[in-house]
């Protein structure tokens, strides 16, 4: 099932969002955190996480690092639940439903939790099978073009704290 995300879908954090979502949602912000949106995710903020991704208007990088929050929030709220599926998180039903509106934007988070070259279930994550589902709706329907070309995008390739300012 091994399947390279094309360069054009990939994206990192950005520092100047890092720096804005703590401040807007009142995270802490270190310069040596490493993995900042799995760091703050909170499963207790879910619903501020979420409140924020739908009614703040947020920048697409912005939109990009709050859905790796909430994401990795479904990831703990499904470990800490005695449900026997993931359809029946309802903190999932939300997060797919956001990540489906916007399935572009999403493709490089869908990949990585998809962990498309894990064969062992312990070496996934329990939202790992719907991400896959996710990246097979992708790959299937056409909604992204899977095929790489020279349309770099700087802004969606720079990780965080390369050549950004803080501000």
């Amino acid at each position: 099932m091994s399947e390279e995300l094309p360069t054009k879908l990939m994206r990192h954090p950005t520092r100047r969002a890092i720096v804005t979502l703590a401040k807007r949602l009142s995270l802490p912000f270190e310069a040596g955190m490493q993995d900042w949106e799995i760091e703050v995710a909170d499963s207790d903020r879910f619903d501020d996480f979420l409140q924020s991704y739908v009614s703040d208007d947020l920048s697409t990088d912005e939109k990009f690092l709050l859905m790796s929050i909430l994401v990795q929030c479904v990831e703990d709220l499904a470990h800490q639940s005695d449900a026997e599926a993931m359809s029946e998180l309802h903190a999932w039903l939300q997060v797919k439903f956001l990540l489906e509106a916007d399935l572009h934007l999403h493709a490089s988070t869908i990949h990585y939790w998809a962990c498309l070259d894990e064969l062992c279930d312990d070496n996934k994550f329990l939202i790992s099978t719907e991400m896959r589902q996710l990246w097979k709706q992708i790959t299937r329907t056409g909604t992204i073009k899977i095929t790489d070309h020279d349309d770099w995008d700087e802004d969606r390739h720079n990780p965080a704290g390369l050549d950004e300012d803080d501000e």
